[in-house]
């Protein structure tokens, strides 16, 4: 008999179908034989882990379509029609959000026939984007256990450590604006208040949970919205036919750390994690179960201390003299212990996920998932160099997330599905004083060894005396009492989603999707500055007295404590349609459209007086619509390579065997941290919440305010009446939720040898993006600065928020993949090249510091807005890694090394003044340098020795903006390289007559494997989270600066309580069954 070879072509392309309901995956093709299409043959699809089966019969054109296939496997796929032999295929697997197409030939009965087909290794998509499976999830290092190492694989992906976890910046975007989904369930930050974006101080899920992670940068279906950077995609495990669990263990402690760039090596530090799965079969073949639970608790300490003492940080003036003396006076005085800096820091996260599957049928599945996670993280505001806390000012960020998710996939006939999901999520956020006291915020500046400030302006100013910072050991801030921003400050957001979604085939070449959401955000914000009032002393001597320079008290008019918190709700609903269209066995088209309405349910207080002054109404909530038009392409390449680029001709050394093109075009609307907007409805001038500030200019006591111990007082049914007013944050009539037009281009390159090259790129233009103006700036200029920028005479308050368009991404980036030695041996290298160009960093809570924390682009405010290089991410970016199985102990207990290297560009910066020149009464920090031509430009002098210093650093850093502003931005940290390495030993371990295979696995987890080697390497230096170096006092005299104070110690080692500059290790242990 004939022997006939039926191979399954896994010509891969993707429906991007991940929004909030779409998380499965899909199987297509078309039946064939000798003659043409096979009409009528029987194709089963049965999901081998749970035995849930789909059966589809072909069309006239041998087609044949299922959805609503949970993503990976393995599946099996067979084809039966009378007349011809079955044809099947094993371990065939998918990925989620997309839809594998597998063409059949069928052989008449009396041939022989035999099957093949292999796992997905790679995917062919619409858009742009990367995903990630289980083999790369258990093996590759990660410091933190969390999505963001694997999503960092991609090289467009940026992560940085921070205090709260870790922000991750797709491109250049702002890290608060990324999507985030665990099964196609918004786990984002609601309220927007973490760099991370998620809810919860740690990932929001167990990594242990996970089975595939995606990210996104542009793709083209209309089912896809809420956001125009980058989307983070988590599919999680589900319970099978057979039980499996885990149970495992991480330790990490100070002797598993390395000494700092000082030479320190950290005190008391433990991390320990303790976690355990559980899933199976409740009815066989019919309902089952995934369980997970995880804790993690840390201690640390503070990483400072006074002046004498060698901490990593360490203080210029605030000796253990002055802390024992200030302890004695708050606790002689007011009976209050300020407390100390050198109190270790407890922080604990809990992770619990329950999944259920039930098949009610062959056609219909029903999944409910409930994920419960609590964290809390210990902060500190105002460590060296920016002051010097003690404890009783820490604060304990309390954060968790409940979701619940009830979703329905049904198959009502071979050519028509659904998806429908309902969940709902309670989002909390509760920022106490660490030790729940009850003493206002106090903050004395210091510039002498004796706890007095003295011959300086940073010692009368009073705004230095509470909102400043030290620099060059000018003067120092010495803080105890609550937090400025922690007085009951308090979050919670109530949010609930549905969402349908319909694929119907139309014809062999047309298959419809089309959809309809509806989320819905119930906002409660209790926030203030200065609550439980702010006290600014000029020296201990004036504390003692009860006599500060500055007073600050914010609060609900009357007096009312939380009488300012305020609720509003934020609506969105979305319809989508698209058409994916098989024009022929090349060339797939997507074309779709999305529309979103967004809406407020209220609005912001009226504030007439705000209005007649500046023409903006404060009652405007959103209403907002758009439309976004979407096109996609995917096409197979590979004869018009040959033919045109290679004329027909192959070479030995260029071996390809495909060449795949995707990409598209269309617009993307982005989701909205909610904290931006509230600001509209917290800050209305008075009307609901009140401010009362008062202070000197020279040094001495406040006339009528004396210190008031007690936060829960201070006179604030007197000082917040309504006629205190207050800042205003107004909100433009046509202002909505940022958008922006993305193309995206792709090639995907198979050769014959196995090796793998991908090349992407990626284009974004802003057509709507924050922007604020400050009312008061317009038609406001006072004069000219000697450079020719225009300057203000402003204080600091009321502020518009409204949209521009103005700022752009380019992005190209290169993957390059092969496996060796029978797959024990993988090697991927990328590397990417950005672009990113924005006008707001808008990296904080409150549109004040959005808008006056960070450099502003050469003096130009709205409407003259001009682009910066974005502050996230980066640059220019490299990833390898190489990933290696041995057989040291033998086949049965292979050992496993993956090794992650980046290397990366730094963090950019700003070359600015410690002075407002500008006088639009904001931070000091934020006004640009100009540079001079030399020492002998007339437009500059210096009042002090620092001059030469500075000409020479000019010199040699920024000789080539001689007799101009140096750009906003427009300076790189140095260069980061690191090395992690992950050692897995898995261990067999007898048969089980229950349990089955059992193994365990020892983990050695090497984060910043440089560093170990050679202390010099893996070390991070930048200019701090907002990138302004505020590194020179200037002022303008008779049309002239005057410089002084310059140094050059703008650059700072970074290290802290997350290690990102040492060595680290982490030891682990899991047992599976």
């Amino acid at each position: 008999m004939k022997k006939i070879l039926l191979s399954l072509c896994l010509a891969i392309f993707s429906f991007y179908a991940i929004s909030q309901v779409d998380v499965r995956s899909g199987i297509k093709g078309y039946v064939t034989d000798s003659s043409g299409p096979v009409s009528g043959a029987e194709v089963v699809v049965v999901y081998v882990p749970n035995g849930s089966t789909s059966n589809a019969l072909t069309g006239a054109n041998g087609e044949f379509g299922f959805n609503n296939l949970a993503p990976g496997g393995p599946y099996s796929v067979t084809v039966t029609k009378a007349g011809y032999s079955d044809a099947s295929a094993t371990a065939v697997y998918t990925k989620f959000s997309e839809v594998s197409s597998v063409d059949v030939f069928l052989a008449a009965d009396f041939e022989e026939v035999v099957v093949s087909a292999s796992a997905l290794e790679s995917t062919i998509r619409f858009g742009n984007g990367t995903v990630f499976g289980e083999d790369v999830i258990d093996g590759m290092p990660s410091s933190d256990r969390g999505i963001q190492d694997v999503a960092a694989l991609d090289p467009r992906v940026a992560v940085d450590q921070s205090e709260d976890f870790f922000s991750l910046s797709v491109m250049g975007s702002n890290p608060r604006t990324n999507d985030i989904t665990i099964d196609g369930v918004s786990v984002n930050d609601a309220f927007g208040l973490n760099d991370s974006g998620q809810p919860t101080l740690r990932n929001s899920f167990s990594i242990e949970t996970v089975k595939q992670i995606s990210v996104d940068i542009t793709p083209f279906d209309a089912s896809r919205g809420g956001f125009v950077t980058g989307s983070v995609n988590a599919v999680t495990k589900s319970g099978t036919n057979d039980f499996e669990g885990d149970f495992y263990v991480y330790n990490r402690n100070e002797d598993l750390v390395g000494d700092d760039a000082n030479g320190n090596a950290p005190d008391t530090f433990t991390e320990d994690t303790m976690g355990f799965s559980l899933g199976g079969p409740i009815m066989e073949d019919k309902l089952f179960f995934y369980f997970n639970y995880e804790k993690f608790e840390q201690v640390y300490p503070a990483f400072y201390g006074p002046n004498g003492s060698g901490a990593t940080l360490e203080a210029y003036y605030v000796t253990q003299a002055l802390v024992d003396r200030v302890r004695a006076s708050a606790q002689s005085l007011y009976g209050f212990d300020p407390g100390t800096y050198n109190t270790e820091q407890n922080n604990l996260s809990e992770n619990t996920f329950v999944k259920l599957n039930y098949l009610l049928n062959d056609d219909h599945e029903v999944e409910v998932s409930y994920i419960d996670t609590t964290s809390n993280l210990v902060k500190v505001r105002g460590q060296p160099p920016f002051g010097f806390s003690l404890d009783s000012q820490w604060y304990d960020d309390k954060q968790g997330v409940e979701v619940m998710t009830s979703k329905l996939f049904s198959n009502w006939s071979d050519k028509f599905s659904t998806q429908v999901v309902m969940s709902t999520r309670t989002q909390t956020d509760n920022q106490d004083p660490y030790r729940g006291d009850n003493f206002p915020s106090v903050s004395i500046a210091i510039n002498n060894a004796d706890g007095s400030c003295t011959g300086s302006s940073n010692c009368t100013n009073p705004f230095r005396t509470i909102w400043g910072s030290a620099r060059s050991g000018q003067y120092e801030t010495l803080r105890f009492g609550q937090d400025q921003f922690r007085y009951n400050n308090e979050i919670i957001v109530d949010s609930t989603a549905f969402s349908v979604k319909g694929f119907y085939s139309l014809s062999a070449n047309h298959d419809l999707s089309f959809g309809y959401e509806s989320t819905e955000d119930d906002i409660m914000n209790s926030f203030r500055v200065c609550g439980g009032g702010c006290y600014g002393f000029s020296g201990i001597d004036q504390f003692e007295a009860g006599t500060p320079t500055y007073y600050l008290l914010e609060g609900g008019v009357g007096g009312v404590i939380n009488g300012d918190a305020v609720n509003w709700v934020l609506e969105k609903t979305t319809l989508y349609f698209q058409d994916d269209w098989r024009v022929n066995d090349k060339l797939n088209l997507l074309m779709g459209v999305r529309v979103d309405d967004t809406s407020t349910n209220n609005t912001p207080n009226a504030n007439d007086a705000y209005f007649a002054a500046t023409g903006y109404r404060t009652d405007v909530g959103i209403d907002d619509s758009v439309v976004q038009p979407r096109l996609g392409f995917d096409y197979d390449a590979t004869d018009m390579f040959m033919d045109y680029f290679l004329g027909g001709r192959t070479y030995d050394w260029l071996p390809i065997e495909s060449v795949q093109m995707r990409g598209g075009y269309g617009l993307f609307v982005g989701r909205l941290p909610s904290v931006w907007v509230s600001n509209s409805w917290s800050n209305d001038g008075g009307i609901n919440k009140a401010e009362f500030e008062a202070f000197t200019f020279s040094g001495q006591p406040i006339d009528g305010v004396m210190f008031d111990p007690n936060s829960n007082d201070q006179s604030r049914a007197t000082r917040l009446s309504a006629s205190a007013g207050g800042d205003v944050n107004s909100l433009d009539s046509d202002f909505g939720l940022p958008s922006s037009w993305r193309f995206a281009l792709a090639f995907d390159v198979e050769l014959t040898n196995g090796w793998f090259y991908g090349l992407e790129f990626n284009h974004d233009d802003v057509d709507r993006a924050f922007a604020y103006i400050d009312p008061a700036l317009e038609g406001n200029v006072a004069g000219t600065l000697p450079d020719g920028r225009t300057y203000y005479n402003n204080s600091e308050g009321d502020l518009h928020t409204t949209y521009t368009d103005k700022g752009q991404t380019r992005s190209w980036s290169h993957k390059l993949s092969k496996s060796f030695l029978d797959d024990k041996l993988k090697v991927y290298l990328s590397y990417s090249n950005t672009d990113a160009r924005d006008v707001f960093g808008a990296g904080s809570s409150t549109q004040g510091s959005n808008y006056g924390k960070y450099a502003t682009c050469n003096n130009q405010f709205y409407p003259n807005l001009c682009t910066k290089p974005s502050l996230w991410g980066r640059d220019e970016r490299m990833v390898g890694t190489l990933d290696y199985t041995a057989e040291i102990f033998g086949a049965e207990n292979p050992t496993r090394f993956y090794l992650f290297w980046k290397r990366e560009s730094g963090r950019r910066f700003s070359y600015t003044y410690d002075t407002n020149l500008i006088g639009e009464g904001y931070r000091d920090e934020r006004d640009l340098w100009y540079v001079p031509t030399g020492p002998g430009d007339p437009l500059v002098s210096f009042s002090d020795d620092t001059g030469d210093a500075f000409y020479a650093f000019v010199d040699k850093y920024l000789s080539s903006y001689k007799g101009q502003v140096a750009p906003a931005n427009g300076f790189m940290a140095p260069w980061i390289t690191r090395m992690d390495l992950k050692v897995t030993q898995e261990l067999a371990l007898p048969e089980g007559s229950f349990f089955g295979d059992t193994k365990a696995e020892l983990f050695l987890d090497i984060y910043n494997l440089g560093n170990l080697l050679n202390e010099d390497n893996g070390q991070i230096y930048d200019a701090g989270y907002l990138g302004v170096t505020k590194s020179m006092d200037a002022e303008v005299v008779n049309g002239a600066y005057v410089y002084s104070n310059f140094d050059d110690g703008h650059l700072r080692y970074r290290n802290g309580a997350r290690f990102v500059s040492s060595w680290k290790m982490m030891l682990g242990f899991k047992l599976s069954f």
